[in-house]
């Protein structure tokens, strides 16, 4: 499993929405709760999925979002490697 940055892309999109003034204080604080809890929610929910096969990897790469198999090919390519190693031994 490859566990990308969920709140990634609302940080960055929460970062420009300061910088140009949009949103309360109230809303702004609302808005960087809930992008902060992604993190622990994508966890719990990982690991649930982890725990479904006695055969699993996990590689978290926290620099990169959900676009990963654009970004990051060669990443995909390893772990799919990984995958076929160790299911066919």
């Amino acid at each position: 499993m490859i566990r990308c940055s969920i709140g990634l892309e609302y940080e960055r999109v929460y970062n420009y929405a300061v910088k140009v003034g949009h949103g309360t204080e109230e809303q702004r604080k609302a808005a960087k709760s809930w992008i902060d809890r992604l993190a622990l929610y994508d966890d719990q929910i990982r690991g649930c999925q982890l725990r479904l096969s006695t055969l699993n990897h996990y590689v978290q790469r926290t620099d990169i979002t959900h676009g990963v198999p654009l970004i990051k090919p060669e990443l995909i390519v390893q772990e799919v490697e990984w995958v076929v190693k160790h299911v066919h031994r």
